[in-house]
């Protein structure tokens, strides 16, 4: 870890020296004619040719400072090497001076979310509701433990709305049976909820389950509209799920970024939200950079495969050379089949049949007088 964080301020360094003309000695040629002194350019003999203001005829105190002098470099990974170079930045003097920011990309932030949650819940409930459909621990596993948060998307969709559409039904029925008025918003079905979780510790869990849920949601639409405020705030809700669950890395990683993103000026905030924090595909869509990174890493390893061997260094020199017109092919092929990858719609499958007819089933939402179970006794969870 140190090391990638010298390359990459190296790299840094480099880009400053020969894209701006930077003077070697910390500074750059702009810098030193707006103090009203003299530079030659340093190691670039004068040569004025790669400096873009230069070719446009503006004086030297007229050059604009490069952002990346003061602002350093953008680290974009999982919890393991951020949590690492966190810790360099903190108790390394070596590294104290740099200026770098490490910070866990969403992609693995909704990764992270989506374990802690199956770990915090599966045996409260989760493997119960879910077991209905998937009847193998390692099929329960494949989503309570997602190595790709692709792998559960679609059914937490649909146990979700399964969860909320019982809620309604029994407002409803609880509503008729008294007599009331039967139009209801959705304010009125989360309260009812929420009353719901305040009688019985099996409703509370599954009420606290889907509140999780919804910061993983939050998560999706803040890569889908490339909002940085978005993501903040679905990271703030989910370091309460890290606490809780004891992951202490992802705690200070999310605890550290808020509190940058709590002192960042205006420009640091739209740095990070149009440059860094996503990437666009070639069919326009904004995904997370981490995500964009684990894409290219499954793509050239589904050409070299995962294992070094002979013949491995050139396979490798040719997939970087081919992966480009491989997408470009694949996107078109898409198009003239006419699939349009921005749209896709779910349809209602079993993971929302089962969830509602379980809660249903169960009296998970309802009002029930006499008994302090919301659970019938013949639930396999109160058994």
């Amino acid at each position: 870890n140190s090391n990638i964080v010298n390359y990459f301020c190296a790299i840094k360094e480099r880009c400053l020296k020969f894209t701006t003309l930077a003077d070697g000695e910390g500074g750059t040629i702009a810098a030193a004619a707006k103090d009203g002194e003299e530079s030659d350019g340093g190691d670039t003999d004068g040569d004025t040719d790669g400096n873009p203001w230069a070719a446009a005829g503006w004086a030297p105190n007229d050059w604009p400072e490069p952002w990346m002098e003061g602002r350093g470099v953008y680290l974009c990974g999982d919890g393991q090497p951020t949590f690492a170079m966190l810790r360099l930045k903190k108790t390394h003097d070596d590294f104290k001076e740099k200026v770098f920011l490490p910070f866990n990309g969403g992609f693995h932030t909704m990764l992270e979310t989506h374990k802690l949650r199956g770990k915090m819940f599966g045996y409260a409930h989760l493997r119960e509701v879910w077991g209905h459909w998937r009847s193998t621990k390692a099929q329960l596993d494949w989503v309570m433990f997602p190595g790709d948060p692709n792998q559960v998307e679609d059914e937490l969709v649909m146990y979700y709305l399964g969860a909320i559409a019982a809620a309604i039904k029994e407002l409803v029925d609880h509503r008729e049976e008294r007599n009331e008025d039967t139009d209801i918003s959705a304010f009125d079905v989360f309260t009812f909820m929420q009353d719901a979780a305040q009688r019985t510790p099996i409703a509370q869990s599954i009420y606290n389950e889907l509140r999780f849920a919804e910061v993983i949601f939050l998560l999706q639409l803040a890569e889908e509209k490339c909002d940085a405020n978005m993501f903040v705030t679905g990271l703030k809700f989910a370091s309460l799920l890290y606490t809780v669950s004891h992951a202490t890395k992802y705690t200070e990683i999310a605890a550290d970024f808020i509190v940058w993103w709590q002192c960042a000026s205006e420009a640091d905030k739209v740095i990070f939200e149009k440059i860094i924090m996503t990437r666009q595909t070639a069919a326009g869509k904004t995904i997370y950079t981490d995500r964009f990174v684990e894409w290219m890493i499954r793509d050239l390893r589904g050409g070299i495969g995962k294992h070094y061997r002979r013949g491995t260094d050139a396979a490798l020199h040719r997939k970087t050379a081919l992966v480009s017109l491989q997408k470009e092919f694949e996107c078109a092929f898409q198009k003239n089949k006419g699939k349009d990858s921005s749209s896709s719609q779910r349809k209602v499958g079993k993971a929302f049949c089962f969830t509602f007819a379980y809660f249903v089933q169960e009296k998970i939402w309802s009002v029930i007088n006499n008994d302090d179970s919301s659970m019938t006794s013949s639930s396999p969870i109160m058994r």
